[in-house]
């Protein structure tokens, strides 16, 4: 991920559904918002050797959204441009 790669697609197909999840009416900006906490793992139930129960798929629900959400910080907070300005306001 530190080579600035998203978790869920290429850059375009990431703007393009961050501005789809933008126009809906419960949509809040991952940026200004507390992030939703995993749902409760169970001990004696790995997810690894299930993923067909309805615990199981509301984890991976939430690791979908999860996934989602860094993509949509990550475009937002995480753009370089070829002109950098620093502190003083010099481009340089």
């Amino acid at each position: 991920m530190h080579v600035g790669e998203f978790l869920t697609g290429s850059k375009e197909y990431v703007q393009s559904n961050v501005q789809a999840s933008e126009k809906q009416d419960d949509y809040r900006d991952p940026t200004t918002t507390l992030p939703q906490p995993p749902p409760i793992q169970y001990d004696n139930h790995p997810i690894s050797e299930c993923n067909t129960c309805k615990h199981c798929s509301k984890y991976n629900s939430w690791w979908d959204k999860f996934k989602s959400t860094v993509d949509d910080i990550l475009l937002k907070s995480n753009r370089q441009t070829q002109n950098v300005y620093w502190w003083n306001g010099r481009n340089r």
